[in-house]
C-alpha cells in the first residue's frame, strides 16, 4: 500500500496544480521607499486538547505546515510541495479514549 501511495501522490499533485489559478503579478510595483511588510508571525502549530469530538475542530491540533504533524506518510507525500498550507490533526490513542470515557 505504501508503494502504491508513493506512486499515486505525484500524479495527484500534478492534477491539483493544473487546476490552480495562475498567480497574478501586481500591476503596479510597490514604491521603492515603502518598507517591506514583515513576515507573518505566530506559532507553527497548536497542540490538540484532550480528545475532542469530531466536529470540535477548535480543539484539534492545527499545523501551519505538514512538517509539524506527526503523520510521516503525509510528510513524505508532500515533501518538496507547497500544495498543503494548513493541516488539522486528531490523534486517537487508547489512553485518550479511556480518559475521555472517564470524564
Amino acid at each position: 500500500l505504501d508503494r502504491a501511495w508513493r506512486a499515486l501522490v505525484p500524479a495527484l499533485q500534478d492534477l491539483v496544480a493544473e487546476d490552480l489559478p495562475p498567480v497574478e503579478e501586481d500591476a503596479a510595483p510597490a514604491a521603492a521607499s515603502a518598507p517591506a511588510a514583515p513576515p507573518p508571525t505566530g506559532p507553527a502549530c497548536k497542540a490538540q486538547v484532550d480528545l475532542p469530538n469530531d466536529d470540535d475542530l477548535a480543539n484539534w491540533s492545527h499545523h501551519a505546515s505538514v512538517a509539524t504533524t506527526g503523520d510521516e506518510v503525509l510528510k513524505s507525500a508532500m515533501a518538496g510541495s507547497a500544495l498543503v498550507s494548513f493541516v488539522f490533526g486528531m490523534e486517537v490513542t487508547a489512553d485518550l479514549v479511556r480518559a475521555h470515557a472517564a470524564s
